[in-house]
């Protein structure tokens, strides 16, 4: 998911964050499974993978939120840039044509 995300590949995040969500679901069964057992070095494992879930989750979400900045600023300057085509008549087309 990470390197989908660092390569700005979207739908391969979508498509591979719901095969994480499965593996996430999959891991809490385990650990149902295994306190029951009281198996410690799976827990550690499990705690470890998690962890690292985490962490990728947490530079996933700052690289998503740096897209979505990046489109809410496109798409102020492209209803501005239809605003002054509106208001002054067409010129070229494209956002800000004029700057």
């Amino acid at each position: 998911m990470l390197d989908a995300a660092r390569a700005g590949r979207w739908d391969e995040l979508v498509a591979v964050e719901a095969e994480c969500a499965a593996k996430v679901h999959a891991l809490q069964a385990l650990a149902a499974e295994n306190a029951v057992r009281g198996d410690a070095g799976v827990n550690r494992e499990r705690i470890d993978i998690l962890r690292r879930i985490l962490d990728h989750d947490a530079e996933i979400r700052a690289l998503t939120q740096t897209g979505l900045r990046r489109l809410e600023h496109l798409l102020q300057h492209a209803g501005l840039d239809r605003r002054v085509r509106n208001a002054y008549g067409a010129g070229p087309a494209g956002p800000l044509s004029a700057h």
